[in-house]
């Protein structure tokens, strides 16, 4: 598969849910790979970069498996999130220029329900 061209992360993961990717290709988006909650993501043998964000944002309880892939760009972890990103069969590469999260504008814009609370 060939995820490319959004204007925010090419794989956005929250809640309970789960991904499994195997050989695909993730670039040209704002991020790359993003997990919320307490979302679950197995990546093998995938390219995968950020673009102008961090190519993979892992946060709250979430549980990522990445093995055997090319990673180009920031990451941005959990203590216990990057355990399953630092493989040893990884490839990390810096990314070319300094990154940041979107602008909360958009599709990012804040909108608070003020009756749930999200930590």
């Amino acid at each position: 598969c060939c995820i490319r061209g959004n204007q925010g992360p090419g794989v956005d993961v929250s809640g309970r849910a789960k991904v499994s990717a195997v050989g695909c290709e993730i670039q040209a988006n704002v991020g790359g790979v993003w997990l919320w909650d307490d979302a679950k993501t197995v990546l093998s043998q995938c390219k995968m970069e950020g673009g102008d964000s961090h190519v993979l944002l892992a946060d709250g309880d979430c549980l990522p498996s990445v093995r055997s892939c090319l990673v180009r760009g920031m990451v941005q972890a959990t203590a216990e999130a990057w355990e399953g990103i630092s493989h040893e069969t990884n490839t990390f590469i810096e990314p070319a220029k300094p990154v940041e999260l979107p602008p909360e504008d958009g599709p990012f814009k804040f909108e608070p329900i003020w009756y749930q609370r999200k930590q």
